[in-house]
């Protein structure tokens, strides 16, 4: 069977344009990775350890320019800013699953920590926490802890809701080349609970389906996008201090 010329050459632009398509993609694919590696990565909230601070439901963007981004499988890291502070609200590989965790850090190596009755003292001086949120949850609270020596190399990680957070308390101090970066804006929120009730019939299993869409079908809140969360706590914490310095 004969082919004519303008068949062949309609071919050849079809394979000629698939295959730039194809570079295209993988070319963006690439970058991403790239962006995603060493500069921000998406994540989103399923717990209320942070609450009020961090929602269920909020989606937000985690900087890993400002302590250096981490090179994948090593513990070698790109040149950093600084190192994590106190305030900073992090994410990390948990210590016991290494799943990603977010809490926020509270004391750094070389501080002594201790917990009474909710209350926090580095160095037996109280910390100032306008962040901080008690909600009662039976099993789960711990108002008291300590005092514990923090070592160098590691961090204090405490959620802002004390009384329903697993956190340094348990596992004890967090490695410091298990922080994958710090959370610095929320992109997006929903209110899971106000998702529409025909998800109710969608299965759970063996994909979270169900939990993943109503993170996108729940009642936006508008309010909460673009909130900044890369604060700086120094001057509060020097303030609360300073007031109990004889």
């Amino acid at each position: 069977m004969k082919v004519s010329r303008r068949g062949k050459q309609t071919g050849r632009k079809e394979r000629s344009t698939f295959g730039e398509n194809a570079k295209t993609i993988l070319i963006a694919l690439v970058i991403a990775l790239f962006i995603r590696t060493f500069f921000v990565q998406a994540f989103r909230i399923p717990s209320g350890s942070m609450e009020d601070t961090l929602l269920i439901g909020d989606f937000l963007l985690v900087d890993k320019i400002t302590y250096g981004a981490k090179f994948p499988g090593t513990n070698w890291r790109l040149p950093g800013l600084r190192q994590p502070r106190r305030g900073d609200i992090l994410v990390f590989k948990d210590p016991r699953t290494n799943r990603d965790f977010i809490k926020r850090c509270i004391a750094v190596g070389g501080e002594t920590i201790e917990v009474r009755e909710n209350q926090v003292f580095i160095d037996g001086k109280p910390l100032e926490e306008p962040y901080k949120v008690l909600k009662w949850v039976p099993g789960v609270a711990r108002e008291n802890y300590g005092p514990r020596h923090v070592p160098e190399g590691t961090l204090f990680m405490m959620g802002d809701n004390r009384n329903n957070s697993q956190d340094s308390r348990y596992w004890n101090e967090l490695d410091i080349h298990r922080v994958v970066g710090r959370a610095f804006v929320l992109y997006w929120s929903a209110d899971t609970e106000k998702a529409p009730g025909w998800l109710a019939q969608v299965p759970d299993s063996p994909v979270p389906l169900r939990g993943i869409l109503s993170l996108f079908l729940g009642r936006p809140r508008f309010k909460r996008i673009g909130t900044w969360l890369a604060k700086d706590y120094s001057s509060v914490y020097r303030e609360g201090f300073a007031a109990e310095t004889p």
